[in-house]
């Protein structure tokens, strides 16, 4: 993708915005991964060094991986029905998001 965009429109301030973006994104993957990995070792009070050999640890780290997931989903499905509401009817190019949403909270708005 940015090599993609730098061919169409060569541009070094938006080369240097997106490296910072994807350096950003990295970062924060690693952290989560570094959460997890703290967490499955003391929910199952595991020495850090065997952590991944133990019995049910697996089991763990998919529910896990399955609960974030579904906390994930469940935070973005309402801007994303939204999203696609406006991008296929215009009559909703002017809904806001409180108005689609009940649980809208205004923590999330940029």
């Amino acid at each position: 993708m940015l090599t993609l965009e730098q061919i169409l429109q060569p541009c070094y301030a938006s080369l240097c915005e997106r490296l910072a973006s994807l350096a950003v994104l990295i970062v924060i993957e690693a952290i989560f991964e570094w959460l997890l990995f703290i967490y499955a070792v003391r929910v199952a009070n595991l020495p850090l060094l065997r952590m991944e050999s133990e019995p049910g640890v697996r089991v763990l780290r998919v529910v896990t991986l399955l609960c974030s997931g579904i906390l994930v989903f469940n935070t973005i499905a309402p801007f994303v029905f939204l999203f696609s509401l406006r991008a296929l009817d215009e009559r909703y190019q002017s809904v806001d998001e409180k108005e689609t949403c009940r649980h809208y909270a205004f923590v999330f708005r940029t």
